[in-house]
């Protein structure tokens, strides 16, 4: 006979449910479940906490899986996102080979390095561009599938790309860090060119503002405790920094 259904099975049968029918009740979530309201009650706070959904009056919906176009992301928060630029700028010395992730604020620390001589690896091109003016950089594209709302190529090409080559140090965007610490992002194909962005450098840096404390986002990139360093400008939530200062990922603040 079956024991009790463990609540990582009954988070992803939730998530499910949600997908299917764009929202649930408390009451329809435990029915499908076979387990008590109260049950429910709680995963679908630990489940809002991680950011996987939104709580409503009485049930639940999913966080919204598309982030902003890239040039609408760039105005958001911009003296915040070069604060932490300018703190990420320091980590890098010059003659590095770094990798600047997909983003608003690795573009702001794109433009905080300019006139440095390094090579910069990216499949962004707002980055691309910006590098091409700059004679003392090195500039490699990563190749893939052009995704226009991003302005950048994404894919099992991009993933490929990544697996050849070596970087000192990269700077990893998202959509925002849960609680206990999982990096998450919403969008699918971005996923496996972050995990290949963290596998093909000797330290990952993650830039966030404070939009990214608490974590939204439907899709699980990696753990924070795999981090070299976490740059800021907003407070990391407590139970956050307990498990960066367990990893011993430094916390930088703008």
């Amino acid at each position: 006979m079956l024991g009790p259904m463990i609540p990582a099975v009954r988070h992803q049968r939730i998530l499910q449910s949600l997908r299917h029918s764009g929202g649930q009740t408390v009451g329809d979530l435990a029915t499908t479940l076979n387990v008590s309201s109260s049950t429910i009650r709680r995963d679908l706070s630990r489940m809002e906490d991680d950011g996987v959904l939104q709580r409503t009056f009485g049930g639940a919906i999913l966080t919204d899986e598309a982030d902003e176009p890239i040039e609408q992301a760039h105005q958001a928060n911009t003296d915040g996102k070069a604060g932490i630029a300018l703190a990420a700028s320091t980590l890098i010395s010059d003659g590095m080979t770094v990798i600047l992730d997909v983003g608003s604020t690795t573009l702001a620390l794109a433009e905080a390095l300019r006139g440095r001589q390094l090579t910069i690896i990216t499949a962004s091109l707002p980055v691309f561009w910006l590098f091409t003016h700059e004679p003392q950089a090195r500039i490699l594209l990563l190749g893939g599938s052009y995704r226009p709302e991003y302005q950048c190529t994404a894919g099992h090409m991009t993933v490929a790309a990544l697996r050849d080559v070596h970087a000192d140090v990269a700077f990893l965007g998202c959509t925002g860090v849960a609680s206990d610490g999982t990096i998450r992002d919403n969008t699918a194909d971005q996923v496996p060119v972050k995990r290949a962005i963290m596998a093909a450098a000797d330290a990952t840096v993650l830039l966030c503002d404070s939009s990214k404390f608490p974590g939204q986002g439907t899709y699980t990139v990696g753990n924070a405790s795999a981090l070299s360093h976490v740059v800021t400008d907003a407070p990391v939530p407590a139970s956050l920094s307990k498990k960066l200062a367990v990893s011993a990922t430094e916390v930088l603040y703008s």
